[in-house]
């Protein structure tokens, strides 16, 4: 298993971004890895700024139920 990653700060200086490729074969670059895993995260560095308390994936059933349909 091969990675790369790019850590960076937002323009505003609110937020920490990571950018991650891992793949199967050696990579240098982020772009090498698109066709593999590609990753991207983030991180509040100031919680007055950022309220993620309302933000959360959709349940896993109802997106099987949506795109099950034969």
């Amino acid at each position: 298993m091969y990675g790369v990653y790019k850590q960076y700060r937002g323009e505003q200086q609110v937020f920490n971004f990571l950018e991650m490729a891992i793949a199967d074969h050696p990579i240098t670059k982020l772009e090498e890895g698109l066709d593999g895993l590609y990753l991207i995260g983030l991180n509040c560095m100031d919680a007055k700024v950022c309220d993620f308390s309302k933000a959360s994936p959709h349940a896993l059933s109802n997106y099987y139920a949506l795109n099950s349909r034969g």
